[in-house]
């Protein structure tokens, strides 16, 4: 119990000093608290004991952060949003799947299925945050989660910093559409904030109501993945994991939080930015937590190298795709 209260106090620690970095530098993202945890857990020689309890962080961490994070949608706001916003949001989200799973299958030759697919629904819905929530419904082994997460905070620094120098060059795109382009492309939610902030910074809002329903595509996505990957035979998880990772109740209960959230602060939007600070807590002590058991290897260096390379390809087709749209069809 002892091992146990302190890898929560350190993962809680980790979390505190991240998002203080964090609100001084959004570009850092989430990733700091995955970093920090990465550099103590060099120290931490206890796998058992963190395995153990790396699996209570994820079933009961990740539904309360996914319901904090639920206070970002304003139902209201994204009624009144015109067509086009929506058919580009689908649409990038569709064309990033299309784009990264062929792209490391058979251009930088990663025949990881598992690892495909995760890489490709961070980059679609919400970097780091989608890498985390899907864990449970595949069962992903720890080197798969390092390998992505460094690769999507490393696509998603580059690509935000990429597109604000487009967007004061060669977009030519109102305000409006600027936001819309960067909300549906950009996958970690601090890149988009650092871009917005760089855009037009009376438009956060605006960018997170967008980034909110990317990220509640995450539920049909993981009904999907956890189709794909189930394996009953599976023994490497503890009785908790399996009961929950192959039932149907985890995805209704994260359903039912991310819905219930988006109704609850759409009437209540005023505080929605104070509670922002929960999710981020919560999430940054997943991360920390995953991060105490990321051991560097060369391989792992190499995984994450094709892996970016893929999703900044990806990033840069579905921007070009979103721009033609809005060009076209936004007015």
């Amino acid at each position: 119990m002892k091992k146990y209260l302190l890898i929560f106090i350190i993962s809680l620690a980790i979390s505190v000093v991240s998002i203080f970095i964090y609100n001084e530098y959004k570009i850092v993202d989430l990733f700091i608290a995955f970093l920090l945890g990465a550099i103590i857990g060099q120290f931490i020689k206890d796998n058992d004991t963190y395995e153990k309890f790396h699996n209570y962080f994820l079933y009961l961490l990740i539904p309360i952060g996914l319901f904090f994070y639920g206070s970002q949608i304003n139902l209201i706001f994204l009624i009144k949003q015109k067509p086009i916003t929506y058919l580009l949001l689908f649409t990038t989200i569709i064309l990033y799947f299309l784009l990264i799973i062929p792209l490391n299958r058979y251009i930088f030759g990663i025949n990881n299925k598992r690892l495909n697919y995760i890489l490709a629904s961070a980059n679609a819905i919400c970097g780091i945050t989608a890498t985390i929530i899907l864990i449970p419904f595949t069962n992903a082994k720890r080197e798969e989660i390092h390998s992505i997460i460094i690769s999507v905070f490393i696509t998603g620094l580059i690509s935000s910093i990429i597109f604000i120098c487009l967007s004061h060059t060669y977009f030519n795109l109102n305000p409006g559409a600027n936001t819309i382009l960067a909300a549906t492309t950009i996958n970690n939610t601090g890149s988009l904030l650092f871009v917005i902030d760089n855009v037009n910074r009376n438009l956060i809002d605006y960018a997170m109501s967008i980034k909110g329903v990317r990220v509640s595509t995450i539920i049909p996505v993981s009904i999907i993945l956890m189709c794909l990957f189930y394996n009953k035979n599976n023994d490497m998880a503890t009785k908790l994991y399996e009961h929950f990772n192959n039932s149907i109740l985890y995805i209704i209960t994260l359903a039912f939080l991310l819905i219930s959230s988006s109704i609850l602060f759409t009437f209540f939007h005023g505080i929605h930015k104070e509670v922002t600070v929960i999710y981020k807590i919560i999430f940054c002590m997943v991360l920390a937590n995953i991060g105490m058991s990321c051991k560097w290897t060369t391989n792992l260096g190499k995984i994450i190298l094709n892996n970016f390379f893929t999703s900044f390809i990806a990033w840069l087709a579905v921007t070009l795709v979103g721009y033609c749209l809005l060009k076209i069809f936004y007015f």
